[in-house]
């Protein structure tokens, strides 16, 4: 939502770290997680099971991604992703503002960043589920 935001942040020299929707797509709730999830009557979890069933019904989702809960989860457990560095850059004009891309060269206005190249989603949901289905 902030291109010029996510520039500064991606040129700053801070170590930055990134996981496209190309990744995360490969981890989407299973039938039987979804099941356990509806059966939490309980707890905190309960809450969240709530507010996922809804989040499910507005976006009509048949297997909910688990977008965030992979950053989560990857912070817990590092090699759940692999990383490369990358050199990105953020377009702040026209239609390809808001956009990311990767580039070949170092130029003044793109930044090494971190990029998600791969997932274990096994290790994902096994972080997952221990810390959902205790």
């Amino acid at each position: 939502c902030d291109p010029e935001a996510a520039r500064i942040v991606l040129t700053s020299g801070i170590p930055t770290y990134g996981i496209g929707i190309d990744i995360t797509m490969r981890c989407p709730l299973s039938d039987e997680q979804l099941a356990k999830l509806r059966a939490i009557k309980e707890g905190t979890n309960y809450l969240l099971g709530c507010m996922m069933e809804k989040w499910f019904a507005h976006y009509q989702f048949e297997h909910p991604i688990m977008h965030d809960p992979l950053l989560i989860a990857q912070m817990i457990c590092p090699e759940i992703v692999t990383y490369e560095p990358k050199l990105v850059f953020v377009a702040l004009e026209g239609e390809q503002r808001q956009r990311l891309y990767v580039e070949t060269e170092k130029t003044l206005l793109n930044a090494e960043m971190q990029v998600a190249v791969d997932v274990d989603p096994q290790a994902f949901f096994e972080v997952f589920n221990k810390s959902i289905f205790r």
